[in-house]
Order: structure tokens, then sequence, then C-alpha cells
């Protein structure tokens, strides 16, 4: 589900990736035509593939907090998906480019 990594970094201060959206995604067919934008749950999906190979496990049903969507993810954008760990056993996620901020979330990161 997650494009190719242009580089990676994982250390106990958190998380980063940087890789590039391709346009040949399935998820730009139909979502709009002529326009293309990449679906916002699709960026959800990879803070949740990030949070996972930061914490070494699969997370099973979580429920996101402070979901925002910001700034439209199009064909071809450079991204930086960054975790942070925040007090409460919470990571702050972001989907960055230089155009802003696409995306971010609260995930829950202990069990329970």
């Amino acid at each position: 589900m997650l494009p190719p990594l242009t580089s990676e970094s994982v250390t106990s201060d958190g998380l980063r990736w940087t890789f590039t959206v391709p346009p040949d995604l399935p998820f730009f067919e139909g979502h709009f035509p002529g326009h293309p934008i990449l679906p916002g749950v699709v960026a959800l999906g990879w803070m949740l593939q990030g949070a996972e190979r930061l914490l070494g496990r699969p997370l099973g049903a979580v429920e996101l907090l402070n979901v925002k969507f910001q700034v439209v993810i199009l064909p071809g954008t450079e991204l930086t998906l960054t975790l942070e760990p925040k007090a409460g056993g919470r990571l702050q996620a972001a989907v960055r480019s230089a155009e802003g901020t696409h995306a971010s979330a609260l995930i829950p990161a202990q069990d329970g």
C-alpha cells in the first residue's frame, strides 16, 4: 500500500519516511476524473503502517484522534510522514510536503 521509500529513519524519537506519490496509484482512479487527489483514508493508512513499523507490532483497530486533512495530495507529490511519541502513550502523525501539512492525527500507541 505504501509507495517505495526514498528514505527511512526509525529511532526512539520517532519515525520519518520520505516518498513520492506515484501518479499511477489505483487510489486516484475515480477520485476525481480529470483532477485526481489522493483519498484522505490512504494517508491515514500510511500513518498506521508507520505506527506499526515504529512500535514493531500490529495495532489492530484503533481510534484515531484529532484527525485533520488540510491540503489535498496530488499525484507526484514528494511527502514526508513523521510519527513522534507524545504524552499519554500516543503518537503524533503527520504527512507533509513543500505545500504544507496534508494530514495529521494522534494514534494511541499503548495496548488496551
